[in-house]
């Protein structure tokens, strides 16, 4: 039972009662106790009931229905059940009986229903009790600005209001389900600003609860983040909600096609890869489902986010407005699908990086590797002046090229087309590259 309708119930009946005892203690030495009683009961609901309305109207007109509720029907009730009873509270003048004790019951019952409905009657007649909370702000702008949705918004918000339910995972859910339709209509700065304070939400999950902020970050916020948040972060999103909202029409530049979307996106974890290799790994395993660390894939969307953030405001808004990042039938194109895959040859060459330089033999050292524009490179140094670019090339060919080209870890980026280089640097600072492709593959097999 909600604490604040047992609270006004208990304040309800025992008002009652005191003023009623009162007035029939004084009537009963005119009439018999049983109709003394029933007297009190409608008296004393009628003086409450009276000074409650205006009591409740806060300077406006009285509020008969929520004083009806709260007092005029616990009195009723119990006014009811002395009438029925009243010829055995006759014979029972003196102390506590049965029929006394139902009364009372009947009494107490009447207040929480009265509270129950007194609160019914608060929440579905004043809206303005709906959004008295600061952390609703966001929804009067709803209210303003899309009637049609606040409509059914309104109902839910009531629903969770007499249930003594947090408005904020209502509030919550609803800009999930109509987020797209939000941005489509905000100014790019708007939209900016609305994507900054998801990212403070996302980098103070990732340091309390890296698995809400990886799902968060997929598009798939738990029920719990609102228990996780402080309530600062709550309202600074429902401030940036109300913004987002109420900014409709303008400075909007339109709606990304999805080619320039997937530019954005795949450039964003491609940058991602190379910079923060196994966030990158671990980002995109919770993208697609499998195992990963969540605190690692966190930090990755983390990046990923900033990243994107730090495009032009024009940029970014249009991309945050396409189809890609809000319908979930809208899947990347071939060529973006290819570019995402070749994205972790920048994650390789940035860990073989970190991994080197390594001894390989007591002549060869691999010194580091790099991936761009669709070339990979393994660069080596070699301490030996008996190396020729000839006998270089004829070992390459005869011990290390058919199995190179049948490698898993490599044949699938070499049928999309990436070319594989082997950079040797001589003694005398002299080099030579051996290049590695489909074509020279195919010849190999």
């Amino acid at each position: 039972m909600d604490p604040y309708i047992l609270g006004s119930a208990f304040g309800a009946a025992v008002i009652i009662a005191l003023i009623s005892f009162f007035i029939a203690g004084v009537l009963k030495r005119l009439v018999s106790v049983g109709l003394a009683v029933v007297l009190g009961f409608c008296i004393a609901g009628a003086i409450v009931t009276g000074l409650a309305a205006y009591g409740m109207a806060d300077g406006a007109q009285p509020n008969w229905n929520r004083s009806a509720f709260a007092y005029g029907v616990p009195s009723a009730l119990a006014a009811f059940c002395a009438l029925f009873l009243r010829n055995r509270l006759d014979r029972e003048e003196q102390g506590m009986s049965w029929a006394r004790g139902i009364v009372v019951l009947a009494l107490a019952v009447g207040a929480l229903l009265g509270a129950r409905l007194s609160m019914v009657d608060e929440v579905y007649a004043d809206e303005e009790l709906l959004l008295s909370d600061p952390l609703t702000v966001g929804l009067r702008a709803v209210r303003d600005e899309y009637p049609a949705l606040w409509e059914h918004l309104s109902s839910d918000l009531r629903a969770a209001e007499m249930s003594s339910k947090s408005l904020f995972p209502v509030a919550s859910d609803f800009y999930q389900r109509h987020q797209a339709e939000f941005y489509r209509h905000a100014s790019d700065k708007a939209v900016v600003h609305m994507s900054m304070t998801i990212q403070d939400k996302l980098e103070y999950l990732s340091k309390v609860a890296p698995e809400l902020c990886v799902e968060l970050a997929l598009g798939r916020p738990s029920a719990r983040i609102p228990e996780v948040l402080p309530y600062e972060y709550k309202l600074s999103e429902a401030k940036a909600l109300e913004v987002l909202i109420r900014s409709a029409g303008q400075g909007n530049s339109g709606i990304a096609p999805l080619h320039e979307a997937e530019t954005e996106v795949v450039g964003a974890w491609e940058h991602l890869a190379g910079m923060y290799p196994d966030d990158f790994y671990a980002a995109t395993n919770a993208a697609s489902g499998e195992d990963h660390n969540s605190e690692a894939a966190c930090k990755g969307f983390v990046a990923l986010q900033g990243f994107l953030l730090e495009r032009p405001e024009s940029t970014f808004a249009r991309m945050s407005r396409s189809k890609l990042n809000f319908d979930p039938q809208v899947q990347l194109s071939a060529d973006a699908q290819n570019q995402m895959a070749l994205a972790s040859l920048h994650a390789e060459a940035a860990l073989l990086s970190e991994s080197t330089p390594e001894q390989l033999d007591a002549v060869t050292t691999l010194v580091g590797g790099a991936y761009k524009n669709g070339r990979f490179t393994y660069a080596y140094e070699l301490r030996s002046t008996d190396i020729s670019v000839d006998s270089l090339e004829e070992n390459f060919e005869q011990s290390s090229l058919a199995s190179f080209c049948d490698s898993l870890d490599v044949n699938w980026a070499i049928e999309l087309g990436v070319i594989f280089e082997f950079e040797y640097t001589f003694l005398n600072g002299s080099s030579h590259s051996i290049l590695v492709d489909s074509a020279r593959c195919n010849a190999a097999n």
